[in-house]
């Protein structure tokens, strides 16, 4: 029940929900959003590179040692204000090694799970708030939610 370790990601928040791989890597996903404030935070990068930003963003951490492996800029402009950087507000979900984001730009997401690059991605024109769900091969993601100005959709997406 003790604390095991503690790892700051950046000001702004951990929203509805995260992945974790037990499998190869020990590694555990998580989303900053950076929603209201859009204060600058300097994010891990990938490949030891850090990146100055201040929208939401999308990350590994090691769960053995709670030291980042890589973090990213999530894609886009806020869809509600474009002024403004997307902000990574929906879970993260996870299988085969790939990692799946959304963000308020519309933006679905596949990354690399080990290094964050980007396999894929697919603007769906709304905002992206909730966490994808896999099955038998699919991804099944929705978009919008009421106040969204586009139109509220479930998409499903799979390999031929």
């Amino acid at each position: 029940g003790g604390l095991f370790w503690s790892t700051f990601i950046g000001k702004g928040g951990i929203q509805w929900g995260s992945a974790v791989d037990l499998d190869d890597h020990n590694l555990a996903f998580v989303a900053l959003d950076n929603e209201d404030d859009h204060v600058t935070n300097t994010l891990t990068g990938r490949n030891g590179v850090p990146v100055s930003w201040n929208g939401g963003a999308w990350g590994a951490l090691n769960i053995n040692t709670g030291k980042m492996v890589w973090q990213i800029p999530a894609y886009g402009q806020d869809l509600a204000n474009p002024s403004n950087p997307s902000n990574a507000q929906g879970g993260l979900s996870f299988t085969n090694r790939v990692v799946f984001a959304g963000s308020s730009s519309g933006y679905f997401v596949a990354l690399d799970a080990n290094t964050g690059l980007t396999y894929w991605k697919f603007n769906s024109g709304n905002t992206v708030a909730g966490s994808p769900a896999i099955f038998n091969e699919t991804v099944y993601w929705g978009t919008g939610y009421e106040s969204s100005a586009g139109a509220t959709m479930l998409y499903a997406f799979s390999i031929p």
